[in-house]
């Protein structure tokens, strides 16, 4: 899974920003719910190539900042523009973690989905944060690409990832003791003038990765496409792509 993950990202690095429609949605939200504007030491998950980040620094000052991502491709393009931050490639879930994990603020957008094992790397990645520590993230959940999947189950074609559900979020941050959480879910619709541009975006974002490969036939394609639009487009020829996020923030107690 990393290894493909890793792939679909380092290939959409030149592409990632111009594409990015819903993510940079979802890092505007998250970034606004934010409230102070000094932290003095800052950790990102899954920078990406900075899309999130250009939108926290320019609200909030900070001493030190380390971003990590799993795309080496993607940390190149954010450190290109992005200075006085301390880049990291690695996978979120096998950090060392210690002690001294001694962050003021800990945030991610559109990243904590691609977990493999989040019952057990976001538990581990909060237990160690200090005192004070706020978190904030933005997460794709179950009802994102509702359309595709339900063409998916009339074709067999257009398999998406397997997104967890709101509810498997909200019970796993609550369980993790000494934190106070708040959550709120935020549906958006976008349209497209086809079918065939929305599949191009989504796959200029790199976040393609399904679990599941098989031949694609080029009538297995067309026939998707036709569906998709036979079954959901608009009175204005346009055809929709639905996504649901939750955002989190966590403080942990004094």
């Amino acid at each position: 899974m990393k290894s493909q993950l890793k792939k679909s990202f380092d290939k959409a690095a030149t592409t990632y920003c111009q594409n990015a429609n819903i993510q940079r949605i979802a890092a505007l939200k998250l970034v606004r719910l934010i409230e102070k504007d000094y932290y003095e030491n800052i950790l990102e998950l899954g920078i990406g190539v900075g899309l999130f980040t250009d939108y926290l620094i320019k609200k909030v000052k900070f001493k030190n900042y380390t971003a990590i991502d799993l795309s080496l491709k993607s940390l190149q393009k954010a450190k290109e523009r992005l200075k006085r931050i301390n880049f990291v490639n690695a996978d979120i879930e096998s950090l060392p973690l210690t002690k001294t994990f001694s962050f003021d603020l800990m945030v991610g957008s559109s990243v904590l989905q691609w977990l493999q094992n989040p019952q057990i790397s976001i538990p581990r990645l909060f237990n160690e944060t200090k005192s004070g520590c706020e978190v904030y993230f933005s997460i794709f959940i179950k009802g994102t690409f509702a359309e595709m999947e339900h063409i998916y189950s009339l074709t067999n074609f257009g398999h998406t990832y397997s997104l967890k559900s709101e509810n498997f979020y909200k019970e796993l941050f609550t369980s993790i003791r000494g934190f106070r959480w708040q959550f709120e879910r935020k549906d958006y619709t976008f349209y497209y003038n086809s079918v065939v541009d929305f599949l191009k975006q989504h796959k200029n974002t790199g976040a393609t990765y399904s679990k599941r490969y098989k031949r694609v036939t080029k009538q297995a394609y067309v026939n998707f496409c036709n569906l998709y639009e036979e079954i959901f487009s608009s009175s204005s020829g346009k055809i929709p792509s639905t996504y649901s996020i939750l955002y989190v923030k966590g403080i942990k107690n004094s």
